[in-house]
């Protein structure tokens, strides 16, 4: 069965797309290498991007920076989550 997974921040109740489909560890990946730089410079200078998912770089950048420091985890589109 297909499960579609993106980021869901629970202090805001407010989540990505649902875009990768059984893709948790490569959203865990990301997840793990931007917090080791959110909020540096350097944040923008480093492209990270999920194999396959490319064309999402940008909204996930875009959501960690809204959300940076917040209880941030992994959601799929049946409304469960895991933590990142």
């Amino acid at each position: 069965m297909s499960t579609y997974w993106g980021l869901h921040c629970v202090t805001c109740d407010e989540s990505t797309d649902h875009f990768a489909n059984h893709g948790e560890a490569a959203i865990r990946q990301y997840a793990q290498l931007r917090e080791l730089i959110c909020g540096g410079d350097d944040f923008d200078r480093l492209n990270i991007e999920i194999d396959g998912y490319s064309w999402m770089t940008g909204d996930l950048d875009d959501f960690w920076r809204r959300h940076a420091g917040h209880n941030i985890m992994l959601g799929n589109e049946y409304g469960e989550s895991e933590a990142l």
